[in-house]
């Protein structure tokens, strides 16, 4: 018994050396690399607004290739930059960018809402003189009308032109705002088809991003790699 006894008091410093050693090459307990991270120097206002660009094509769903080229001549001219950071700016720049109303499909589609409202306005007018006219069997006065829209949001213009009083006149002023107001809502139903795909792609660009960052990171990564 005291032979093993003797034994193990003669493993004890084996022990406790092997157990001082792998503590000593264990990696710290809160997981964190002692080793002194390289300091980068902060993006200049000429990178973020770069940057900012490159995000703003990403929120609004343009084209990869077109995102790519812009991305790779900016980490071709900043071998040295954060691309963790620079990556981040990117998205966040995209998340901003993605809500934003497509322009200027908007504009012209709340032009044309616009545009409509005051054209059917007169033609309700042209022909309620009409009506009138033919029930008396008189002549009328009507100045026709001509439109011009423009600002934001949007002012309708409407001028005083040629001066009609005969009801054919009258009749043919009333068809060629009938005509007007097809033509407008024509346009309108393409505006408005424009703005909801570019709507669309905006919220794919959104839903695609954690994707779109991952590429741009190995881009960056295979950029400075040679």
């Amino acid at each position: 018994m005291s032979r093993f006894f003797n034994l193990f008091l003669s493993l004890v410093p084996i022990l406790l050396l092997v157990c001082c050693t792998r503590s000593d090459m264990s990696p710290a307990a809160d997981g964190t690399n002692k080793s002194k991270p390289v300091a980068r120097a902060p993006l200049s206002q000429a990178q973020v607004k770069e940057l900012k660009d490159i995000g703003a094509l990403v929120g609004r769903g343009d084209p990869f290739d077109k995102i790519e080229n812009s991305w790779k001549s900016f980490i071709k001219k900043e071998r040295d930059i954060d691309i963790q950071a620079a990556v981040d700016l990117v998205t966040r720049e995209a998340v901003q960018e993605a809500p934003k109303n497509p322009e200027p499909s908007t504009k012209r589609l709340q032009q044309l809402i616009s545009l409509k409202d005051a054209v059917n306005d007169e033609l309700s007018r042209a022909r309620g003189l009409l009506a009138a006219a033919k029930e008396r069997r008189q002549k009328i006065m009507i100045n026709k009308k001509e439109f011009d829209v423009d600002g934001d949001p949007p002012k309708v213009t409407i001028k005083s032109g040629e001066v009609i009083g005969s009801q054919a006149e009258v009749a043919g002023y009333v068809k060629e705002l009938e005509a007007r107001l097809k033509s407008i809502d024509n346009d309108a139903r393409a505006a408005s088809m424009e703005v909801s795909n570019m709507t669309q792609k905006r919220q794919a660009a959104l839903k695609n991003l954690p994707q779109t960052a991952k590429k741009l990171q190995e881009i960056a990564r295979r950029a400075k790699e040679g």
